[in-house]
């Protein structure tokens, strides 16, 4: 997953419509991506508070 990829999960996490995160096959591909540490160590850089995705 790219970070634009990342992003745009982020971005809808609070859309009316069914979010990325409960979505059958991207929910837990986000969840995968989230506990790498890089991506962790980014999120943290960057400031952003939870729910990431």
């Amino acid at each position: 997953m790219s970070k634009n990829q990342l992003m745009l999960c982020r971005w809808n996490r609070h859309f009316a419509s069914k979010s990325a995160r409960a979505r059958a096959h991207l929910g837990p591909y986000l969840q995968r991506m989230l506990a790498r540490s890089a991506v962790a160590k980014a999120l943290e850089v960057e400031g952003l508070e939870q729910p990431w995705v």
